[in-house]
């Protein structure tokens, strides 16, 4: 069986008729994307993925990645209001060149070496610091749950966590102050004046893994695939040839293309569809004979 990794229900349009009928016709379960994973791939918890310790490997496997804690601590963007501060661009989201880390690297470099969790960054877009196994970390948000935000809603560094607090202001006043950013700034580009910390933990233990390869555009799922012996297959198209074990993430493509993919595949293939935010739907070629079942409009179906 296929598992195909979709987006969020709410995001899809109308579904033209022939796969409306495949969905309606199939078998559903509970079971959500995140949790299938977890329980597949060795993590404890569906909802805290060690997503610096996974992207690691990925950036930079030849590290002993598999022994340490890591944080990342993305390049960040953060636009001052009159409540606070939006946070409008990290990582990914931010256009970033080798030579601007080159620049604001050594800037950092002190910073962070001296409170012992040396920072480097083997991805324009992300950075990382090396942690002590056990080191007390606050509650950090992701970037998808923070963009758009009041940045410092979502930085808990009261108590016991007040050295975060003094890290990240520091950091903050170098990047602020560093003349890269008006090289950046007339180039049309948002200057680099935070860092994001999130995704904070260490690898999984390893264990044998049922399935074939990973096709995916996602570097946290990609390094995981890795780190268990799974080949992880950056996405591209989806491939003319799939075996019965693979699993493809189509997460990160756009939903008109994801419709007329999952509408080829479940025509001829026995395919399980896993969403975050609805049911999995199990379909084969012998439930095209369910005539009196429904098609089924995903967005209708999750009001």
């Amino acid at each position: 069986m296929i598992r195909v990794l979709l987006p969020d229900a709410r995001r899809w349009p109308h579904i033209e008729v022939p796969l409306a009928k495949r969905l309606g016709q199939a078998n559903r379960s509970r079971l959500r994307a995140n949790t299938w994973l977890a329980q597949t791939f060795g993590l404890a918890d569906p909802q805290h993925w060690p997503a610096a310790a996974l992207t690691r490997m990925i950036d930079r496997p030849e590290t002993d990645s598999q022994s340490a804690a890591w944080l990342r601590a993305d390049p960040a963007w953060i636009k001052a209001d009159i409540n606070g501060g939006k946070l409008l661009g990290v990582g990914e989201t931010l256009p970033m060149t080798p030579e601007d880390v080159q620049a604001f690297l050594p800037t950092l470099m002190p910073l962070f070496g001296d409170a012992g969790m040396p920072i480097d960054a083997p991805n324009p877009h992300r950075w990382y610091l090396r942690l002590t196994n056990g080191t007390p970390l606050p509650p950090f948000s992701g970037p998808i749950d923070a963009l758009g935000d009041d940045a410092f809603s979502h930085m808990d560094f009261e108590g016991t966590h007040r050295r975060w607090k003094t890290l990240m202001s520091e950091a903050q006043i170098l990047l602020h102050q560093h003349p890269r950013n008006e090289v950046r700034l007339a180039q049309g580009l948002a200057p680099i004046n935070s860092l994001w910390f999130w995704g904070q933990g260490e690898l999984p233990p390893k264990r044998p893994i049922q399935v074939g390869r990973v096709f995916t555009r996602d570097a946290i799922l990609a390094g995981l695939a890795r780190h268990q012996g799974v080949s992880a297959i950056e996405l591209t198209d989806v491939p003319d040839v799939l075996q019965d074990d693979d699993v493809l993430d189509l997460r990160g493509v756009p939903v008109d293309r994801v419709q007329s993919n999952l509408n080829v595949l479940t025509g001829t293939r026995h395919v399980q569809c896993l969403f975050e935010d609805f049911d999995a739907l199990e379909i084969t070629r012998t439930q095209r004979y369910r005539i009196w079942r429904r098609p089924l409009q995903l967005s209708a179906a999750r009001e």
